[in-house]
């Protein structure tokens, strides 16, 4: 998923920033666009081909993550008034 953060920097704190966001571990990756560049078609035209493809499904890959109770088709306590 791609999101698009826009915040106001000062001149002298966009170095600082742009590595800031470089370490967070969860971004990916980090375009300085300037204020005047954000209506340029060929800036966004350049951030849409940057859209990342989803990743394959992968069979098993939640294998092990879920598990059921060993009574989950027992009839629930809360129902047996309208089962008899």
């Amino acid at each position: 998923m791609k999101y698009t953060l826009e915040i106001e920097i000062a001149d002298d704190e966009i170095s600082f920033a742009e590595e800031f966001f470089k370490k967070i571990s969860f971004v990916k990756h980090v375009r300085l666009v300037t204020s005047n560049e954000s209506s340029n078609p060929e800036a966004m035209q350049s951030i849409d081909n940057e859209k990342e493809k989803p990743m394959p499904f992968q069979f098993g890959a939640a294998k092990g993550l879920i598990s059921m109770s060993d009574d989950f088709n027992e009839p629930l306590d809360e129902f047996i008034p309208y089962t008899e």
